[in-house]
């Protein structure tokens, strides 16, 4: 038999002893691993780490402030001065002339539990004044809790006297005039001063002068009248019947 190696010719049983030594020379190479081969690390595993996130400053919420409080409505007060220039101490109800009294100063004066919240004012050309109550809360103390009386006269005026004319040297109760949500106007009755004296113009008597004549035309005569005599009654007139109609027949025919 000849081996695939060489051209020689072995024999058959060292043939077979020589295949059985490879054989098992290859399952312990299989079986046992070389001492000096180097087997590197499998690679580190890679993860992706993304990069930190942006520091950003927050600041502390700002504290709480306490809500507005709703703002106190204005309270004003308003009316007018007069002077009575021919005023009758002795029976007022006789006073005449009145006029508007420019310059005179009125308080006001509201009492807020043991307080009073006082005012000052000064009438304008026209003799009235308005007056800014300042602290004053209506809603809670009303009208009523609020009284306007006469201060002091015009400088240098001769109505310097003031009457009780709507209780104006005593002091009058305020009256609502309106209100809204930004302002309360209270009123004040008209109050009054009066000169020591009446006045000059006081004094004249004026001569009562004759009514001129005035000419009355006489009425216009009454119209004639006319009698209108009633149309006649009507009467109804039927037509006249038509005529009768004749007809004439011929005689028949002979046979």
């Amino acid at each position: 038999m000849r081996a695939k190696g060489g051209g020689h010719l072995l024999p058959h049983p060292l043939v077979a002893a020589l295949a059985a030594f490879v054989l098992v020379s290859n399952n312990v190479g299989s079986t046992f691993a070389d001492p000096y081969v180097y087997s590197s690390p499998p690679p580190p595993t890679s993860h992706h780490k993304s990069p930190p996130p942006v520091y950003s400053y927050r600041s502390p919420p700002p504290p709480p402030y306490p809500l507005p409080q709703p703002r106190e409505r204005v309270v004003k007060v308003v009316g007018k001065v007069y002077c009575y220039r021919c005023y009758d101490f002795d029976n007022p109800l006789n006073s005449h002339d009145k006029k508007h009294l420019q310059g005179a100063v009125v308080k006001v004066t509201c009492k807020v539990g043991e307080k009073k919240i006082v005012a000052y004012g000064t009438t304008k050309i026209n003799g009235k004044f308005s007056i800014e109550v300042e602290g004053f809360e209506y809603g809670k103390y009303g009208a009523e809790a609020c009284k306007a009386k006469l201060h002091n006269a015009p400088k240098d005026s001769p109505c310097n006297i003031p009457i009780d004319y709507h209780e104006g040297k005593t002091g009058d109760v305020l009256e609502l005039r309106s209100e809204d949500d930004h302002e309360v106007v209270l009123y004040a009755k008209p109050f009054a001063f009066a000169p020591e004296s009446p006045y000059e113009e006081c004094h004249h008597k004026h001569e009562a002068k004759s009514p001129l004549y005035h000419y009355n035309s006489p009425p216009p005569p009454a119209p004639t009248y006319y009698y209108k005599s009633p149309p006649p009654t009507y009467y109804y007139k039927s037509p006249p019947p038509p005529k009768p109609v004749s007809y004439f027949n011929p005689p028949p025919p002979h046979a």
